[in-house]
């Protein structure tokens, strides 16, 4: 058996049924696509998330927010339930295990103004603690003080973007902008945190204001969305936890019979929570990918079917001339590895050169080795195996039969 000569008459053949061979390759290039985009995306996606949750959730901090049932429970919790801070502060006292606290609390959408220059940006409300329980600092000017939160100082910190829509290249520390037409001195320039992919906020195109200056000065409400708590690196999570619902049962009010009025949300949680959602991207857009690579697999089967018919008279010279069954076999069986690897090559090569465009718009897509590997391997296996069939029918053919038709 001469493969060089199989593999040659093989290409010409392709050749000669250009159209035919477009399609059986167009389907694999399609499934290698979608395979590897959606492999790409998923890890992507994932690490974004998680370098937004690592942002956001330390291993030693629990979150406290309004209402039972659980993150994902959508429970409204009453105006008796509503978080303040002096609940913060009866927490800190009655758990040892509790060192710092700080509040989220944020209105969407304030118009800040400098000079004839407007964005529309949202305000968050802190105090003189968020540089440690939030790990972001300010990059130029200083942070929120005690005094500032005790006295309800119209002071605001900015993020970058923030700072650079509405100052360009000018020193923004000591100026005035001004929220909702009223004044704030610019104290500081916030760290650059990034997107916050699970809220879908950009961190560096906000404010941030003393909690105290926001409750009394723009939203005239006295609790917050959340409050995010840290603890001893050595404590014991299950008897904080314990504790905490303890104080806050009775702080609430709440009888045995009724069920807490508020949720803590460890690091733990959010993790398992987040492992749920990446079943998404991990499972399903490979398992969509992998349906369209499987349609690109029967369609190299069913055009090779219909080509032994056209091509019988071929098949049958060549046993006249002596080849085996098995020559014919490996011949039908090169032609689909062949389809299938230029396939997979163009489906690669058109796959890296979206995660280019993709990355050109901020969009942060991962192709790790094993991602590679099976966008290369599986299309290849899936158009081998998709040859067997047509190899195996056009290897029983009869010559004499074939000859004389």
């Amino acid at each position: 058996m001469n493969i060089n000569r199989i593999v040659s008459s093989g290409f010409k053949i392709l050749g000669r049924n250009r159209l035919r061979t477009f399609f059986m390759t167009l389907g694999i290039i399609v499934g290698t696509v979608a395979l590897f985009l959606s492999m790409s995306f998923g890890e992507g996606s994932r690490r974004e998330m998680m370098n937004s949750i690592d942002h956001m959730f330390s291993k030693s901090s629990i979150f406290l927010i309004p209402g039972g049932g659980g993150m994902m429970s959508g429970q409204q919790s009453s105006t008796d339930t509503k978080l303040t801070l002096a609940t913060a502060e009866g927490l800190l006292e009655n758990v040892s295990s509790l060192t710092l606290y700080d509040p989220m609390q944020v209105i969407p959408n304030i118009e800040a103004t400098y000079q004839g220059k407007t964005v529309e940006i949202p305000v968050y409300g802190g105090t003189e603690n968020a540089a440690v329980v939030w790990n972001r600092d300010v990059i130029k000017g200083e942070h929120l003080s005690r005094r500032d939160v005790t006295g309800s100082t119209r002071v605001v910190l900015l993020g970058t973007k923030t700072a650079e829509a509405l100052f360009g290249q000018e020193d923004p520390i000591g100026k005035q902008i001004r929220l909702n037409n009223t004044p704030y001195e610019v104290k500081g320039i916030l760290e650059i945190a990034g997107l916050d992919t699970v809220h879908g906020m950009d961190r560096d195109d906000e404010v941030l204001i003393p909690i105290s200056t926001m409750t009394s000065r723009l939203t005239n409400i006295d609790y917050v969305r959340a409050l995010k708590f840290l603890v001893e690196s050595n404590a014991d999570t299950e008897e904080t936890l314990a504790a905490m619902t303890d104080f806050l049962r009775d702080y609430h009010g709440l009888t045995e019979d009724e069920p807490d009025d508020f949720t803590l949300i460890t690091p733990v949680a959010v993790e398992a929570m987040i492992g749920t959602l990446n079943q998404t991207f991990s499972v399903f857009l490979p398992l969509i990918a992998l349906i369209a690579m499987g349609v690109g697999g029967i369609v190299i089967a069913v055009l090779m079917l219909m080509n032994i018919k056209e091509r019988s008279m071929e098949i049958g010279l060549r046993k006249a001339l002596g080849a085996r069954n098995k020559d014919v076999f490996v011949q039908f069986l090169i032609e689909s590895g062949s389809i299938a690897l230029v396939g997979a090559v163009t489906g690669l090569g058109f796959g890296f050169f979206m995660l280019q465009v993709f990355a050109l718009h901020g969009k942060a897509m991962v192709a790790e080795p094993a991602t590679i590997a099976l966008s290369f391997g599986l299309p290849l296996t899936i158009g081998i195996l998709a040859g067997i069939l047509p190899a195996n029918k056009a290897a029983k053919l009869d010559p004499i039969v074939t000859l004389q038709a």
